[in-house]
């Protein structure tokens, strides 16, 4: 990929999972600049999911220990 190249898929961050690979680019590279885009996108969502798990599970142990506290 060409530095050009990078910098069209770069001005597009913020469209995140929903990049579009600019017409002048070949079959091989919208190949894999499709295929690095979603696993990028994958890849974060996975990661923020299992951040959410986690403050959840944080506050089900807070929230169960508070409870006892009070109660107790």
């Amino acid at each position: 990929m060409t530095q050009t190249q990078q910098v069209q898929i770069i001005d597009q961050q913020d469209k995140l999972g929903g990049i579009e690979i600019p017409a002048s680019f070949d079959a091989a590279a919208v190949s894999e600049e499709g295929a690095a885009i979603r696993e990028s996108f994958i890849m974060s969502f996975r990661w923020t999911m299992a951040l959410c798990a986690g403050l959840a599970l944080l506050g089900s142990i807070i929230s169960a220990w508070s409870v006892r506290q009070a109660s107790g």
